[in-house]
């Protein structure tokens, strides 16, 4: 953001449908839409070295660390879509994730993980759904989850194709007992 002009940004409607939507951002990159992605306000906290010191003595050496400053927003990424959803009772529905998905998105999220579509049809279908529509804006990473199969990893790629921006983690257990009894 921080010029005038247009941005695309998804949307879900309120009788479920779903699309793009443009928004006219102000110069500064403020913007007059409902769905305003704001940054996070982390100038109004101030730092813990404004009222803290740090007694370094013989015991406490002095240190780097303590002396960082975090001068903007730490990048954030949200795993609500992805983490432990296949293993819910009542798992999210299509309509949920992509009501969630726009919602994060229409936030500022620019890292989200969507899911892990070698394990799960509704992953898969709703990750295609998402990049086949055009549903993620340019500076929005996605990210997906898959085990250390190559049968997997293959099925994952297929259910990113296309996508701008994917970051794809790739696991494997360090549990032994796992690794023959799940990953064989």
């Amino acid at each position: 953001m921080g010029v005038a002009g247009d941005e695309t940004v998804p949307i879900l409607s309120s009788n479920g449908g779903s699309g793009l939507k443009k928004r006219k951002l102000m110069p500064g990159g403020s913007d007059k839409s409902v769905t305003s992605s704001q940054p996070m306000p982390f100038q109004k906290y101030r730092s813990f070295q404004s009222w803290y010191k740090i007694p370094f003595d013989d015991k406490w050496k002095k240190r780097s660390w303590p002396e960082k400053v975090l001068t903007k927003a730490p990048r954030w990424c949200s795993v609500d879509l992805r983490d432990g959803n296949q293993a819910l009772i009542n798992p999210m529905s299509h309509e949920r994730k992509l009501r969630l998905f726009c919602h994060l998105v229409s936030i500022g999220y620019k890292e989200i993980e969507v899911g892990f579509p070698a394990a799960s049809q509704t992953d898969f279908d709703f990750i295609r759904h998402i990049i086949d529509n055009g549903l993620v804006p340019d500076d929005v990473w996605i990210q997906v989850l898959t085990q250390a199969r190559e049968p997997l990893i293959r099925r994952t790629i297929e259910g990113v194709r296309g996508a701008k921006n994917v970051i794809l983690h790739i696991y494997n257990s360090t549990s032994e007992l796992q690794r023959r009894g799940v990953f064989k």
